[in-house]
Formats: C-alpha cells, structure tokens, sequence
C-alpha cells in the first residue's frame, strides 16, 4: 500500500506536467480560428456591434520535438502505459519509441546506454525522468542535472 502511495506521488506530477504542457502549447499555437471583424453588409440593420466571422487558413503548425530521457523504470511506465508508446531496441542497452500526437512528436530514449555522451545536444524541448529514491540515484540524477544547459 506504502509502495503504492509513492508511485502515485511520482506518476501524478509527471502526468500533470505532459497535460499541462500539451494544452498550454494548444491554446497558444492551435488551430487559429480567431474571427475576423468586419463591417456590417447592409443586410440586417445598421449596428455596430455586429461581427461577422471569417475564418483566416493558416500554414500547418510547425511539428515540436520533445524527447523523453529515462533513467528510472517510472519513466518506461510513463511511455508504455500513460503515453500508450511502442518500444523498439536501438542496441543492447537503449530502448527507443516514437510517437506523433498532433503536431507534437515524441521521442523516447530509456536504458543503461542512455548518457549524457549518447543523447543528441541540439534538444529544445526535453522531459528527464530520474530517480531520487537513494543517496546513489540522486548523485546520478544531479550528473545529469549539471551536463544540461542553462
């Protein structure tokens, strides 16, 4: 029940941040609907509080890469259950999965062979899942922490 309690202290934030962060990107950079304001036709009688709607088209929204890094087993439940991902075995020791939502394309990286020397470095946008359960995997965890950029 204890073990139960703590794995749903570490999934819940890591939901809430995926959720958040994809309906933020939503709302800002969605579908651009926003009406046009026009003046009245002539039509119906003269009042300007009359709008009629016109729906600007737009270029398709630029496709964001997020990358997933995972050094913790939450990080693989994260992928296979939550985000519902295939995985497929890059090498020995890295696992990989790709999966588009939208225009959000995810990427994911888990296993003993992910590094900071095999992870590419031109990332921009980048969800770490570490483990701070022990002294040892909280050292870990803060190497990784120092290698990312400011």
């Amino acid at each position: 029940m204890r073990r139960n309690f703590k794995l749903l202290l570490v999934v819940c934030p890591v939901v809430y941040i995926l959720v958040t962060a994809y309906f933020s990107y939503r709302s800002f950079h969605g579908s651009d609907s926003r009406p046009a304001f026009k003046e009245d036709s002539g039509d119906s009688p003269k009042n300007h509080d009359t709008i009629d709607f016109e729906v600007k088209s737009k270029q398709p929204p630029e496709k964001i890469k997020v990358e997933i890094w995972g050094k913790a087993a939450i990080a693989m439940y994260l992928w296979t259950h939550i985000l519902k991902g295939e995985l497929f075995q890059v090498d020995g020791f890295v696992k990989q999965g790709e999966l588009s939502l939208d225009n959000i394309s995810f990427t994911f990286r888990w296993g003993p062979g992910v590094i900071p020397t095999t992870v590419p470095n031109d990332v921009s946008y980048l969800v770490l899942v570490l483990n701070g359960h022990s002294e040892d995997k909280i050292a870990t965890a803060k190497q990784w922490l120092d290698v990312l950029p400011q």
